[in-house]
């Protein structure tokens, strides 16, 4: 599922970060899940279309470009004296990380990159 409020000109790869980060964003040290999203995603986006090794090694980078658009929806959007649980949650799992510049997931993404045969 891909929410087209998210469509507009900007780089492959963030696409692929955005369905990765909806799926992850409150179980993301979860990495046998991860690697069963990213896994199959991948396999079918790779029969489609490849991208080169370089935007997966920058991948974190496109996920927290997705953490920093939804902390500025969730502060648009929300009465942040009195969030919604999930507000709440999401910043208590990731504003840390995201304003240390720590990466979402210790997973190496790379390894997902396999051009279909």
């Amino acid at each position: 599922v891909f929410d087209f409020d998210d469509s507009c000109y900007k780089w492959f790869i963030s696409d692929i970060a955005i369905v990765v980060f909806y799926r992850i964003w409150f179980d993301h040290k979860n990495e046998e899940k991860i690697d069963f999203i990213h896994t199959h995603f991948m396999e079918g986006y790779n029969e489609v279309h490849y991208l080169e090794d370089f935007w997966f090694e920058r991948f974190d980078e496109f996920l927290k470009l997705r953490r920093l658009v939804m902390s500025l929806v969730m502060h648009r959007s929300f009465d942040m004296e009195n969030p919604p649980e999930f507000v709440s949650k999401f910043f208590d799992l990731h504003l840390e990380t995201t304003m240390n510049d720590r990466p979402m997931t210790a997973i190496n993404y790379l390894k997902y990159n396999k051009k279909s045969s």
